[in-house]
């Protein structure tokens, strides 16, 4: 039995491999702890690769429909002046650095390449690109003082190496400083489950301004 806060899992060792016990509230924050916890052990080991796959996880992470917790401070992430709209990049190297050179502008970042070069092997590893034109870049870096969150729409769609073969329209990218994990993950599983929605992706897809993007998080994800 593991207890955070109010989350309380009960693991058990099964015939067939590990089975998680949890209030329905708390299964994509489950999701999202395994899915950090094996790309980890993946960027130490990459044999790991051949049997563990955290790919399957992050697939799974973008299109539960269990209920979010809302207890993750996207205020606080989240700034309206770092909302591009419509992004330019072509690429997904071009989309990363766009996304980064908006928080660096304002002070959010220390160092762009530093931050670029750890995304993008992150991206190496793994691709953040999940399933319905919903991508979510992020890494753990001392680049950043506190978690920091830009967003990007794409109009026409960028190949960003998504799950499901279909071009990336809606970028979010999470930023943590080493030191913080679980608020962390708490905020990437939040913005994943809103994002599942088919009626909240078009939503956001018809916002024009940073304001309405910035409310549409804010309504979204209770803050």
């Amino acid at each position: 039995h593991l207890r955070k806060d109010e989350i309380q899992i009960a693991l058990h060792i099964g015939s067939t491999g590990l089975e998680f016990e949890s209030d329905a509230k708390d299964v994509i924050f489950i999701k999202a702890v395994a899915y950090e916890a094996l790309l980890q052990i993946n960027d130490i080991i990459a044999r790991v690769k051949d049997t563990v796959k955290p790919e399957n996880l992050l697939k799974d992470l973008s299109g539960s429909d269990s209920a979010r917790r809302v207890d993750s401070d996207i205020k606080s992430a989240l700034s309206p002046f770092c909302i591009i709209p419509s992004l330019r990049g072509t690429e997904k190297r071009k989309i990363v650095e766009e996304l980064i050179g908006i928080l660096h502008e304002h002070g959010l970042v220390k160092d762009e390449a530093a931050v670029a070069d750890a995304v993008m092997e992150r991206e190496a590893s793994m691709s953040t690109g999940m399933q319905h034109g919903v991508a979510i870049p992020h890494c753990r870096t001392d680049a950043v003082e506190k978690i920091t969150v830009a967003v990007g729409l794409s109009r026409k769609g960028v190949d960003y190496a998504s799950f499901d073969g279909l071009p990336s329209t809606i970028f979010v990218m999470i930023l943590s400083p080493l030191s913080s994990e679980s608020s962390y993950i708490q905020l990437l599983a939040n913005i994943s489950a809103l994002l599942n929605s088919e009626e909240q992706r078009s939503k956001l897809l018809e916002c024009r301004s940073q304001e309405e993007i910035y409310h549409f998080f804010r309504a979204g994800l209770g803050n």
